[in-house]
């Protein structure tokens, strides 16, 4: 109905883990994985960026477990954990990974990773990323759900959503939010209404307000009928146009980008001391703070070191806050979580890697030439 430079080359960001989700979805109906199967981080799984669940080489997470941690916080370390039971290694699956977009007919695409970490060979277009979309809407409509998913639990703690629109947009039902530097906030949305499916993709917009008034304007006009006029415009029909062979802009200037790639985690103090217990994640400040003081109570029998901490997280459109208990001995950190656990109480034992892990304030290397962006 409607597209704007729909073949511009462009970089995914985690929309990349659509395609992560497609071949783990086709394995599954192929009987080569179970929802319930147990997947062990390897060290690669344990050393990836935010955002990230935060596994721990060792951990364990069933598939259907990591499935809706790709999809609901864009989660990393998940995807990679997918990726290496698929594929063998993540190189491996990245083939494997642009393989499967040749034979969708997404001609433009090319994946280097299950994650959509930065990438400069890392490349797709809207048009390739709506092929995509749709395939899974006809490919795996029995598994569809996941992507319209609110939330999901893992060790005992709640997740929600980072895609802001699907609780915002009247109809909305899935699929998948993306963002680094260099792309920009993307974003790949479906909604239902009166029986009328729409799909829509907006890459490179400038924030993430940007990025949901963008999809709201492109729905909204889908739904009342209005186009481009001048006929009907199908996937097919789209060509590319001169420029669009050129590699994709870097989309945002270190000042203007993020934290991370996409999930900004800081305490006033800085790094977090020693070892640390890990009681929730809260979308209210003072909740996170109240269930801290209860825990610091619950362990006074066996515990009077540490101090609370609160860790901001903004994952795009969601903003939660940990409640941890920081500046712990390793040895202690473990004894208290076993002793809340007797209690029936969940925690999380995390060494100072994890919990630092997304706090170094870097952004995430790519090309430094500048450009128009183009929004689709």
């Amino acid at each position: 109905m409607h597209q704007e430079r729909a073949m511009q080359r462009w970089y995914p960001a985690s929309l990349t883990k659509m395609m992560t989700v497609y071949l783990t979805l086709a394995a599954l109906e192929r009987g080569e994985l179970r929802p319930d199967e147990m997947l062990t981080a390897s060290g690669r799984v344990a050393a990836q960026p935010d955002s990230r669940l935060g596994l721990a080489r060792g951990d364990r997470i069933t598939v259907e477990q990591a499935i809706l941690a790709v999809i609901a916080q864009s989660a990393n370390d998940a995807a990679v954990a997918l990726a290496e039971r698929i594929g063998g290694s993540e190189e491996a699956f990245a083939a494997k990974m642009t393989a499967q977009a040749r034979a969708l007919g997404m001609e433009r695409t090319t994946f280097k990773n299950a994650t959509g970490l930065p990438d400069d060979a890392q490349v797709t277009t809207a048009h390739d990323m709506a092929v995509l979309a749709l395939a899974l809407l006809r490919d795996f409509p029995q598994y569809y759900h996941y992507f319209g998913t609110r939330g999901f639990s893992y060790k005992g703690i709640n997740y929600s959503s980072i895609n802001g629109l699907l609780g915002s947009y009247p109809g909305a039902d899935g699929l998948k939010t993306g963002f680094t530097c260099g792309s920009g906030f993307n974003l790949v949305a479906s909604a239902m209404r009166d029986n009328r499916r729409l799909v829509g993709v907006v890459l490179g917009a400038g924030s993430s307000g940007e990025r949901t008034s963008w999809m709201t304007r492109l729905l909204n006009d889908g739904f009342a009928g209005r186009g481009d006029g001048g006929g009907r415009i199908t996937l097919a029909m789209m060509q590319p146009t001169p420029g669009d062979g050129a590699p994709p802009p870097f989309r945002l200037k270190p000042g203007e980008c993020n934290l991370g790639t996409g999930i900004r985690n800081g305490v006033a103090q800085g790094r977090l001391p020693g070892w640390g217990l890990l009681f929730g994640v809260f979308h209210e400040q003072e909740e996170a703070r109240k269930y801290i003081a209860e825990m610091q109570q619950k362990l006074k029998p066996v515990l009077t070191a540490g101090r609370p901490a609160l860790v901001k997280r903004q994952n795009e459109d969601v903003v939660s806050w940990k409640a941890l208990l920081v500046g712990l001995k390793t040895q202690d950190a473990i004894d208290a979580c076993l002793y809340l656990l007797k209690k029936d109480t969940i925690c999380l034992v995390q060494s100072p890697q994890v919990l630092n892990a997304g706090m170094t304030g870097k952004a995430p290397a790519g090309p430094k030439a500048g450009g128009k962006s183009k929004r689709r």
